[in-house]
């Protein structure tokens, strides 16, 4: 039996043009919910993109791979919140982006724990991003 990963991506900015903000990794939280068998699994962003930035893609989430964090390693897809312009997620003034991330995995017995969010810009190997779990990564 063939499974592809499908997804469903939703992206609202919430505020424009805010100053002051120091985010350089973006805020995520990540959710199962079984019962929904289309996209049992979600993860909420909240992006701050410099205003400067006129387009971004939200791409994934990738195939698993390995992160150390505090807690030992685990494995966990990457979601991209990806720009062109070499134009750092700390610079202000920014605009703060609600994304929500809905997908499924290509296999269902490979149960997901963990999504990292990144944000790619201009050269990719600046990225910065941050790990989260539904705090069961087993």
């Amino acid at each position: 039996m063939h499974f592809v990963m499908e997804t469903r991506i939703e992206k609202k900015k919430l505020a424009t043009d805010l100053t002051n903000v120091h985010a350089g990794e973006p805020f995520a939280t990540f959710e199962i919910n079984e019962r929904n068998g289309e996209f049992p699994y979600c993860a909420a962003v909240l992006a701050y993109v410099p205003s400067q930035v006129r387009e971004f893609t939200v791409v994934g989430p990738s195939d698993k791979h390995p992160v150390k964090t505090p807690a030992g390693e685990i494995q966990v897809r990457t979601l991209k919140v990806k720009w062109t312009d070499e134009i750092t997620p700390n610079t202000t003034p920014c605009d703060l982006w609600q994304i929500v991330v809905w997908y499924n995995t290509k296999n269902p017995a490979d149960k997901d724990g963990a999504v990292e969010v990144v944000y790619e810009y201009g050269n990719p190997k600046t990225t910065r991003g941050t790990v989260t779990t539904t705090g069961n990564i087993t």
